[in-house]
Order: C-alpha cells, then structure tokens, then sequence
C-alpha cells in the first residue's frame, strides 16, 4: 500500500481506535513521496536486489495487443489503474508505474512508450472497474494494469461481488482490445493478521485464469522478497519502513517491465 491507502485504513474499517491503532502500527510503510519528481524519472534499483523466481512470473504469451502494436511499430500506451500504490502521475513518484516506465525506456531507448497513471487512493474494485469508460479506454490502451483487491480486502467487501466484478472488468478491457494484468495487494507479514486477503487473492487467480488476462501476483512476488530479507516492512522507524517501502515498488515496476518486455519481442 502506499502511504495515503495506510492512512485510510481505519476509516474503512470503521474500528474502534485501540484497533486502529494496531492497524496502523503494522501499516507505516508509506511508499509516497510527498512531493512531485521534477527529474527526468526515478533512479532504477540494482537489478538484484528485484530478481524473482521464473514460478512467481506469469506467461507473456496472452499479452497479444500489446505485442501486434510494437510489431507494427505503433507507439505503445500502457493505462495502470488502482488504488493508493498506483499513483496519480508525478505527483507520487515512487508509485510503481513510475519504475514501470523508467525500466522500460531504460530497456527500449527508441521506443515511443507511455505509461498513464491512474490512481484513486481507496477506491475498491467496482469503483475502479466504473471509471474504465472515461478514464482508462479514451486512451485506447495497448495494456491496462489494472490493481485491486486491497481496499475490498480491508472493507471485508462481499467477496462474490468482487469476483464478479473483476470478471466484468477483464471483459470490458478485452472487448476493447486491451490486454490486462492483474495486479493483487501487497504482503506485509502482519498485515495477515489483520486483514483476510486469501478470498480474494483466489478471486484474481480465478478470473485471470478464466480469461486473457494475466494475473502479476504481487502478494506472492513480495512475500518472497521479504523471506529472503530484501524488504522487511515491519521494522525500523518510520523513514527507514517509508524507504524499504519505496525500494518495494521500484522492483515492482522492474518486475512488471521484465514481464511486458518479453511480450514486445
């Protein structure tokens, strides 16, 4: 989550404040900047501090749009759509779609590559999936990065709504000829204690499974991480869980860029 999804995280669950208060201490791993990037992007990390085993990645294979453009060697437009972590453009440089577009110019130097931001800190999946007719298809993306889950999770919302939903959504953006990845919440070893993210983690499995749409299981890709100590989140004072935070989403940026760039070759 980024910092501004922590923060809401008691009024949506609308608990009593000793509850809130144990939410919170588990949730201060802000990865917001409070002011805008006026660089030319973020600095990418070192690549091994990102590397993931080939089993928690998914097959480009089924990201066909997006590759019949680069093929054509049409510019490509990538809309990312969620909540907090998403970002809303420069304004959140540390967002993960920031890292997504710097790792892929990095990559593909000549290549005329957009990356849109479309981030709506506390909004669950059927207000995101809403929004797609003005927000996400007038830019007649090539892929929509589409992260959910977090905030139905931490509403406890019904999670067959959810489920449908999703499906919906996935079928929404693929009639209109965009490919999509599903991005699921984050991992943060308390967090499991607080909040019952598997019900829907399995809805998205499900749904990517049921479609062509691909599921980057974020869940699992940052539970490795913080096995192999690369991220604890749960230790440190507060700029020191604010900057693993940070350094979490630089890698998922890169992750997801090694993931579509090997659906552009």
């Amino acid at each position: 989550m980024s910092g501004l999804e922590w923060g809401l995280v008691p009024r949506l669950l609308g608990v009593n404040a000793l509850r809130a208060a144990a939410i919170l201490a588990a949730m201060t791993c802000g990865a917001v900047a409070d002011e805008a990037d006026t660089g030319s992007g973020p600095t990418l990390p070192p690549k091994d501090m990102c590397t993931v085993p080939n089993s928690l990645l998914p097959s480009s294979t089924s990201l066909r749009h997006i590759h019949a453009a680069w093929v054509r060697g049409e510019p490509v437009v990538i809309v990312a759509i969620g909540s907090g972590s998403t970002g809303a453009g420069s304004n959140e440089p540390h967002a993960f779609p920031n890292y997504l577009q710097a790792a892929l110019h990095a990559r593909f130097p000549d290549r005329d590559i957009k990356v849109l931001h479309q981030g709506h800190p506390g909004e669950a999946a059927e207000k995101l999936a809403a929004r797609f007719p003005t927000e996400v298809l007038p830019h007649k993306p090539n892929l929509v990065i589409w992260q959910t889950g977090t905030v139905d999770a931490v509403r406890s919302l019904d999670v067959d709504s959810f489920a449908s939903t999703v499906n919906a959504g996935i079928e929404t953006l693929e009639t209109s000829k965009s490919d999509v990845i599903l991005v699921n919440p984050q991992y943060a070893a308390r967090m499991e204690l607080l909040i019952h993210y598997d019900p829907y983690l399995a809805a998205m499995e499900q749904a990517a499974g049921q479609s062509d749409a691909i599921l980057f299981d974020r869940y699992k890709v940052m539970r490795y991480w913080v096995a192999k100590g690369r991220f604890d989140l749960s230790s440190g004072n507060r700029e020191t869980r604010r900057k693993k935070a940070e350094d979490a989403q630089a890698c998922v940026g890169v992750v997801l860029a090694d993931v579509i760039g090997r659906a552009l070759h």
